[in-house]
């Protein structure tokens, strides 16, 4: 049995919360199952940094660094997985998707280049529409048979090729992909896309759990697609993802108020209306030095507008019959007053 160092970057990644020779099942939901719970938000971004809106929210940032942040990686493969939904249903769905593998366990993504340039040019002359998108993903080493190391592999999505062309493309993988990676056509996968919306989530969280993410040590994409994929340019079809996104989390705050239907949508369009679209700005938390008598420090004035705000929502969940006022904020009395 081969035996892996603790520093091996190709080891069975640390934190999973999972022992090499039983794995847990958990359902899937948009954050559940992805990466065993740790503190919340991203660990890379500045303690005295953030993010302030016209409306008073004060949140954290977040570094986008999908491959040095586990934080950052879970909410990419959410906004992936919408992606992948809204264009499902927006654009041409997919068809047929494979599971590519390599029985060569490394970092160096430009071993493969050439492997993927010839199959897709192998399957664009037989299909001339034909659009893709690849997610990368590392096996866990936790395998009988791996003996402990991470093999990349990669799942595609093709637009263009109809479903009683599976045996077609099969044999075009293992013709064109297994000589060039040094695999078998039996460790290959080509099926057809049963489901569209379920699978693209599926595959945009699923592929994209913790477990599986790149070793430490991975400086490549992890999603990459044709350009002609999506349904509208790549920068117009992220932003609709993450405006749905919005908008679910918004719903998300309106069931909390008791809010469902088209009294929830009601409530959206009245904030809309009233509030707009969040427009964020930085504030720098300059550190001040703590007053000897008193014992605290001086709060920034937008940290204590959003504590203001969040009790007036703690208020509206409570059942109170309406938020505290402002100008109560300074007064002794009121529920604000608990909060300093």
């Amino acid at each position: 049995m081969v035996q892996v160092r603790a520093d091996d970057p190709l080891a069975p990644a640390e934190g999973s919360g999972q022992s090499p020779r039983r794995r847990a099942s958990a359902p899937l939901d948009l954050h559940e199952g992805i990466s065993t719970p740790r503190p919340f938000g991203c660990e890379r971004w500045p303690v005295n940094w953030w993010l302030m809106s016209q409306h008073g929210e004060a949140v954290r940032g977040r570094c986008k660094a999908t491959n040095l942040c586990d934080y950052c990686a879970k909410l990419a493969a959410v906004e992936n997985s919408e992606l992948l939904a809204l264009d499902a249903m927006q654009g041409a769905a997919p068809a047929v998707w494979l599971v590519l593998t390599t029985p060569m366990a490394t970092l160096d993504m430009s071993l493969f280049y050439e492997a993927h340039r010839k199959l897709t040019r192998a399957l664009a002359r037989r299909f001339p529409g034909l659009e893709w998108a690849r997610l990368l993903e590392f096996t866990t080493g936790y395998g009988p048979r791996s003996g402990g190391r991470r093999r990349p592999h990669w799942n595609v999505l093709l637009k263009g090729v109809p479903v009683d062309a599976i045996e077609l493309v099969r044999d075009l993988v293992a013709k064109v992909w297994c000589p060039r990676v040094g695999g078998s056509i039996e460790a290959q996968y080509v099926g057809a896309v049963a489901e569209v919306g379920g699978l693209m989530r599926y595959i945009g969280l699923h592929f994209q759990k913790e477990s599986q993410a790149p070793p430490a040590g991975f400086r490549g994409h992890r999603f990459t697609h044709s350009r002609g994929y999506l349904w509208t340019d790549t920068p117009s079809a992220r932003e609709e993802a993450r405006e749905a996104l919005w908008l679910k989390r918004q719903l998300h705050k309106a069931a909390q108020l008791g809010l469902t239907g088209d009294d929830a949508e009601d409530w959206i369009d009245a904030r809309l209306a009233a509030e707009g679209l969040p427009e964020w700005s930085l504030y720098v938390e300059t550190r001040s030095k703590v007053e000897p008598n008193h014992g605290i420090a001086a709060v920034p004035a937008p940290l204590l507008e959003a504590a203001r705000r969040w009790q007036d929502e703690r208020d509206l969940l409570a059942g109170a019959s309406e938020p505290a006022r402002r100008a109560n904020a300074d007064s002794a009395e009121g529920p604000r007053a608990a909060l300093f």
